[in-house]
């Protein structure tokens, strides 16, 4: 019994490390449109806020480490996972240790979470959210003490080689004024010059697709004017519990 044990445990493996030398390296010359979707578990009531948009990727209960607190990212950089099927990739959790609920903004369920790379001695982005008109896009998810999401990011090649890291726009409320940011720690990689500054046109699918990825990095989603003010609200400004209704 034991000997059939090492002998599939061996054949899995061979397996595994075959499908991996499969995988094909991920090398681009320009800026990737952001790919972290995820949804909440929970109760109704703290669901998103002002939209929603469908995603496969709920957040799952772990248990913390010992003495760890607040917010995590982390990068698997010891293995290599499939990105979008055919690509060299590597798993990322983001981990609420709590002890406190954490909001996180979201457009149509894609968190604010891109990578950076070191860039002529700064961290510069090389992943962008691609802005939406539509205010209904926007929206708050949200992560309960010792619950996390598990994403899978491209592993980074390229002829330049640098540190990444990933940054993470999150809020301790659903208040404008309480963002702030995370960073996973550091990690290899290698980019392209361009990864800095192209970024591809997406022109939308049709009218459901409130996506032009020719507007500004994060651009403003502007509502209609009310009647009794002079000039345009912001979308995603303030309280999310005060966000535009259409």
């Amino acid at each position: 019994m034991k000997l059939f044990h090492i002998l599939f445990v061996l054949v899995v493996s061979h397996e595994t490390v075959e499908a991996q030398n499969q995988l094909q390296p991920f090398e681009v010359e320009h800026m990737t449109r952001g790919y972290f979707y995820a949804s909440s578990i929970g109760p109704d009531a703290l669901k998103g806020h002002g939209g929603w948009g469908g995603s496969d990727n709920p957040s799952i209960p772990f248990t913390p480490s010992a003495h760890a607190k607040g917010l995590e990212i982390t990068v698997d950089t010891l293995h290599i996972v499939p990105f979008d099927s055919i690509f060299q990739g590597r798993s990322v959790e983001v981990r609420n240790n709590g002890p406190d609920t954490l909001f996180f903004p979201a457009q149509d369920s894609r968190v604010y979470l891109k990578t950076q790379a070191m860039h002529k001695g700064k961290f510069e982005d090389i992943e962008y959210l691609p802005s939406s008109w539509c205010g209904n896009s926007y929206h708050t998810l949200y992560l309960a003490p010792s619950e996390k999401w598990v994403f899978v990011m491209p592993k980074y090649d390229g002829p330049n080689s640098t540190e990444l890291r990933l940054e993470l726009t999150y809020r301790s409320s659903t208040i404008y004024k309480d963002t702030l940011v995370q960073f996973s720690h550091l990690f290899p990689g290698g980019v392209h010059s361009k990864q800095f500054t192209k970024k591809l046109d997406h022109d939308p699918a049709g009218l459901m697709d409130p996506y032009n990825d020719q507007a500004p990095l994060l651009a403003m989603c502007r509502a209609s004017v009310p009647a009794h003010e002079d000039k345009p609200r912001v979308a995603w400004w303030g309280n999310f519990d005060q966000w535009i209704r259409h």
